[in-house]
């Protein structure tokens, strides 16, 4: 099936399950060596679109999704986000470069985890 062929626009649901281990030592100074640690679980519901798109009649195409989560359950919010432009070598055989955005704010109990984390992604996918 050629990239042509295969465009789609998905809404998806679920659930994502986040362990987030912290520890922080301090060895110098007048009181000695001093360390903390803390570990955190949780699990955020989540909704989202997940999509393809070929581009004209070429084997390039574009992909990606965007999903939201959170609502307080788990973290107070969270969402993540993600687009390539992709390259079907053959029927089998595909490549994508593209970039990602994930930002989650979790604030239990003390413990606080509000990160953003973003950068460039490289794909490779085999279908069988």
């Amino acid at each position: 099936m050629a990239v042509r062929d295969r465009a789609f626009l998905d809404v998806i649901g679920g659930m994502r399950y986040w362990s987030v281990d912290s520890e922080l030592s301090l060895s110098a100074g007048f009181l000695g060596p001093r360390g903390i640690s803390n570990k955190e679980n949780w699990v955020d519901p989540l909704i989202g679109l997940k999509g393809l798109m070929p581009i004209g009649q070429s084997k390039f195409f574009v992909s990606g999704f965007f999903v939201i989560g959170g609502f307080g359950v788990g973290s107070d919010f969270m969402w993540d986000a993600n687009i390539n432009l992709g390259y079907q070598w053959t029927k089998r055989f595909s490549t994508t470069f593209g970039y990602r955005y994930l930002d989650v704010d979790y604030d239990d109990d003390g413990f606080l985890y509000d990160v953003a984390q973003d950068g460039l992604i490289l794909g490779l996918s085999w279908r069988f």
